[in-house]
């Protein structure tokens, strides 16, 4: 356990400017507004040191969402003041076009076999329509089950989609031909809301805010991965998101999830 105590230093938080981009994401995505999250994504761009990527995923927290930020996510009745905001930011080495694919997957559980122990999904928007270019947003429910070792059981059902955002010819028209093709997209962003509290086993496990926004834009090697949530959970064994143990933790399984779908990529599985 020496690795883990000293491992819990409570991240740094982030730069106003970066707070801004990331409500004024939640918000546009929220509001399905294509041309928005295109300004949105490349101002994140922009404040994201990549080359510094390569050496360690960046991590640190966010304030918290609004009531109304939640509720024009679907989840009118979850209170985020309660939660804990972080955000991880990291490569992943997936084309765009995989990731889109990985991201809209129906068989989450067999891509990610550690992560859940059971996974349904059913989409609630037009597919074919979405595959077709012909609507920029798909949405789906879902639900799925979590084993954490020595603590418990939940269940959580779940909003949630993706917004595809297309090429943009004009992308910063001043840089090399490499920076420009990156510059312009397409670039994919997806949430996850929990709309309300998860069934736990035991009860003194609660699970009651789960809201996350992921953002992903082109680099030479792949994509990098922007994972912001609010999140609150407060475990038996003290671990929850009001240590910091439970942030590094939590912290520690967003740079997980970029690895374990960087080998999915490699090994060929979507």
């Amino acid at each position: 356990m020496l690795w883990l105590l000293l491992a819990c230093k409570q991240p740094d938080a982030a730069p106003r400017d970066f707070e801004a981009v990331v409500h004024d994401l939640w918000g546009h995505y929220a509001a399905a507004d294509t041309e928005a999250l295109r300004v949105d994504v490349r101002d994140l761009r922009d404040l994201v040191d990549v080359a510094a990527l390569a050496a360690a995923p960046a991590e640190g927290t966010l304030s918290d969402l609004s009531a109304d930020e939640a509720a024009a996510a679907g989840a009118p009745d979850v209170d985020p003041s309660v939660a804990v905001g972080l955000f991880s930011v990291g490569l992943v080495g997936c084309t765009p076009d995989e990731m889109e694919r990985i991201l809209f997957a129906t068989n989450q559980d067999e891509l990610y076999p550690t992560n859940y122990t059971a996974y349904a999904r059913e989409y609630t928007s037009d597919k074919s329509a979405y595959d077709a270019r012909e609507t920029a947003a798909l949405t789906w429910d879902g639900t799925y089950s979590v084993h954490i070792p020595l603590t418990g059981d939940y269940t959580s059902d779940i909003l949630g989609g993706v917004h595809f955002v297309p090429d943009d010819a004009g992308a910063d028209a001043d840089a090399d031909a490499d920076e420009a093709a990156a510059a312009a997209g397409p670039y994919l962003l997806s949430t996850t809301v929990m709309p309300v509290p998860a069934v736990t086993d035991p009860p003194e496990l609660v699970f009651d805010v789960d809201l996350q926004l992921e953002v992903f834009f082109p680099h030479d090697d792949g994509v990098v991965h922007f994972f912001g949530m609010w999140r609150n959970i407060d475990m038996p064994s003290g671990f929850g998101t009001d240590s910091e143990i439970g942030v590094t933790l939590i912290l520690g399984g967003l740079h997980d999830w970029d690895d374990a779908t960087t080998a999915i990529c490699d090994e060929g599985r979507i």
